[in-house]
């Protein structure tokens, strides 16, 4: 151990060395050219392959230091500053504002960042309101639906794993029907929240939804293009998770297949426009074989609750064709 240790130690010192300058004849709204930026996300202490992190590590790159950001409690505050070796790094600008609040009030309290930030001199720093699906869907909605209805300009990113996967992957309004988790381990009956819905209602909210495995440069372009938003900007995040059962070494495969068959359509909404644009496709007839490779909706089958997953398969051709004909406006 000591001996890869110290030579594995050489390595990171000279990468670490290396000049972060971007050089790439590539835009950073693509993940050639993105690349080349340095990431001040690094060792977080997630769970091995968890979808969550790779979002952050994006806002990082995206930013550098020029970023702050309010933290619900959840896993991505548990990984993002739990104790003393905080992963967020600095560059030579400074460091990434990090602090974490409650689960409840975290909208509000990156909000009260923003309002703040208006009379120091961090007034140039980007705001981006990070959190979980039990934050967002859940516990912290009516303070989310505020600030999206504040007209401030500040960023929402929510890490949708489905679940309130930090207390033992409990049942929450993101869960999707038909999925087996605690508190509903016969399957959940009720639809999933359709958060994304609700916030284009507003019209003057920037509204994307994403997924790194589905599209990686649509989720890069999608960030990018809701930071330079002027105005209240709202990302959704498909975020694999270990509660999910399956092996998270295939996260990006699995991802890929959940955006091709209809499950996690890929939008985005951009006030500037008024336009929706829908950037995935729809081939249901593989929405079944997408829902055998994880033992959530596995449960399901075997506890002879199928119809809960067909339920859930007309939810999702329902909303990708509802997408589709706002997109067509």
């Amino acid at each position: 151990t000591e001996e890869i240790y110290e030579s594995q130690k050489k390595v990171y010192e000279q990468l670490n060395d290396i000049e972060n300058e971007n050089q790439s004849v590539f835009p950073d709204s693509i993940a050639k050219g993105l690349q080349f930026n340095k990431s001040l996300f690094k060792f977080s202490g997630a769970c091995a392959g968890c979808g969550e992190t790779p979002y952050i590590k994006i806002l990082t790159m995206l930013n550098g230091s020029n970023m702050m950001i309010a933290n619900a409690t959840g896993c991505s505050s548990i990984y993002g500053g739990s104790f003393g070796a905080c992963p967020y790094g600095k560059d030579e600008n400074g460091g990434i504002f990090w602090a974490n609040s409650l689960f409840e009030d975290n909208a509000e309290f990156g909000l009260g960042i923003k309002l703040g930030n208006s009379f120091t001199s961090n007034k140039n720093k980007n705001v981006w309101i990070i959190g979980g699906d039990g934050w967002a869907d859940d516990i912290g909605f009516g303070g989310l639906d505020h600030v999206l209805a504040c007209g401030e300009n500040v960023n929402i990113l929510v890490l949708d794993n489905q679940s309130y996967s930090n207390t033992g992957g409990q049942a929450s309004k993101a869960t999707p029907t038909g999925a087996s988790v605690k508190f509903a381990d016969s399957g959940k009956s009720v639809a999933k929240k359709n958060l994304g819905q609700i916030a284009l209602t507003y019209k003057d909210v920037f509204v994307g939804q994403i997924c790194l495995g589905g599209n990686m440069n649509h989720a890069i372009k999608t960030l990018k293009e809701a930071q330079e938003y002027t105005g209240v900007s709202l990302v959704i995040a498909y975020s694999p998770c270990i509660n999910q059962g399956f092996e998270l070494a295939n996260m990006m495969q699995e991802s890929k297949k959940a955006v091709e068959c209809g499950f996690w359509p890929l939008y985005r909404y951009n006030p500037k426009d008024n336009k929706l644009y829908l950037d995935s496709n729809l081939n249901d007839n593989d929405y079944f074989d997408f829902l055998k490779g994880e033992r959530r909706f596995q449960l399901t089958i075997e506890k002879g609750k199928q119809e809960l997953l067909e339920k859930q398969k007309e939810q999702a051709v329902f909303e990708y064709n509802n997408l589709k004909f706002k997109s067509e406006k």
